[in-house]
């Protein structure tokens, strides 16, 4: 009985170890709270005990099936060796936490919306450290595979956009605050490819707008609508798209994926880089 016991308990250590190490900060934020569930559940993963938060919630206790998680306001200097963070917390916070990371050397996803500024400055700060990081500003990879098509559109005709005027129109749930990161992101690269925007970014937080839009009530305090228009110099439409997200469900799915891809870049010995996520769907081939 004592040898089965033994055996049991090597088998369990053993999967164990080949779960990768996940340190979630943003704890008890909503995308924050529903990675941490989808990680509690997946046995590819090990939700580590301790997670991140605003010194208003430290010191609380959160339940994710079996696994209770201690909420601190610090990064601990003893996580798991292989530990991967995953961040959904602010855009003030965000800055701050990947000089822990860094300095701990931790690899991380960041899910949390930044300036530009703050932006180029993180990636300064993985570029010059012993990590790898993943920072996608979106999740979502019909959002993404546009970008991408953007991109495919100027390698296959480098001026396309250019001299080219556009509009973006986006809608989120009315607790959002500020313009969205996604609308941010598409603003940077069409301006990038030389189109320039000819109005400020339109942002819809009414839920009866968002009715006539088309957002489901189910959907009113949760989705993404993105809506992008590009002119040429007579005023003719080039091209029109529309993105729509649901829920969060594909954020925390791609989130785990990311997860995923920063732990072969660990194993690989892979050091000081900085990966969107376009990046990542390229490499793992799942392109929406």
């Amino acid at each position: 009985m004592t040898e089965f016991v033994g055996q049991t308990q090597v088998r369990e250590t053993e999967v164990r170890e080949q779960r990768i190490p996940v340190f979630v900060s943003g704890l008890p934020g909503r995308m924050a709270t529903l990675v941490a569930g989808q990680l509690a559940q997946n046995e590819h993963f090990d939700l580590s005990r301790y997670a991140m938060t605003s010194a208003r919630h430290r010191r609380t206790v959160q339940q994710y099936g079996e696994r209770r998680v201690y909420l601190v306001d610090y990064c601990p200097f003893d996580l798991q060796s292989g530990t991967i963070a995953v961040d959904f917390t602010t855009s003030q916070s965000a800055p701050v936490n990947v000089i822990h990371y860094t300095s701990l050397d931790i690899p991380f996803v960041m899910g949390t919306t930044v300036t530009e500024e703050d932006r180029r400055e993180i990636e300064k700060m993985v570029r010059k450290s012993q990590i790898c990081a993943v920072i996608a500003p979106n999740m979502d990879m019909e959002v993404v595979s546009r970008q991408m098509e953007i991109d495919e559109m100027v390698e296959s005709c480098p001026f396309f956009f250019w001299g080219a005027t556009f509009q973006i129109a986006e809608s989120h749930q009315a607790s959002k605050v500020g313009v969205s990161g996604t609308a941010r992101a598409f603003q940077e690269q069409l301006e990038r490819h030389g189109a320039v925007m000819s109005e400020e970014i339109i942002s819809i937080r009414d839920p009866e707008r968002q009715r006539k839009l088309g957002v489901p009530d189910k959907f009113l305090e949760g989705h993404g609508y993105h809506f992008v228009t590009v002119c040429d110099a007579n005023g003719k439409i080039i091209h029109h798209f529309e993105t729509k997200v649901h829920g969060r469900s594909s954020y925390v799915e791609t989130a785990l994926m990311d997860v995923e891809f920063l732990d072969e870049q660990r194993r690989a010995d892979v050091r000081g880089r900085v990966f969107s996520q376009a990046d990542v769907l390229r490499n793992l081939g799942r392109v929406a």
